[in-house]
């Protein structure tokens, strides 16, 4: 395997965020709280996971660890080449994860037809 060990971690944290942030979306908040910490143990150095459990902490109340986590995924983005905007996005609670599209996808997600056409 090409990508070697170090790698795992890092997959492990993006398999836990995604689980994590779809008990965000169900309101199952300490679920999702519990399963973010893992991501972090697991891979102390994603960004995303700092982000996303921000994002729990804010909807708990939890306002001062909420700060904390936006602060530490924002310096974790920087040394990483994140973007800031990949981490502050507020997350949809209503939006099924089926439907949400990669961002770096070149075409735009497919959208309702109406009757007009916007030109430029």
């Amino acid at each position: 395997m090409t990508q070697g060990p170090e790698r795992l971690p890092q997959r492990l944290a993006v398999t836990k965020n995604a689980e994590a942030m779809e008990l965000f979306r169900k309101g199952k908040l300490r679920e999702a709280l519990r399963v973010l910490n893992e991501a972090i143990y697991s891979a102390p150095d994603y960004p995303h996971s700092y982000a996303n459990r921000a994002q729990v902490f804010e909807r708990l109340g939890m306002f001062p660890q909420a700060e904390g986590d936006r602060q530490t995924a924002r310096r974790l983005a920087l040394s990483a080449g994140y973007a800031e905007e990949e981490l502050t996005a507020p997350a949809a609670p209503a939006a099924p994860a089926a439907r949400r599209q990669p961002r770096a996808s070149p075409s735009p997600s497919p959208a309702p037809r109406s009757s007009t056409t916007r030109c430029k």
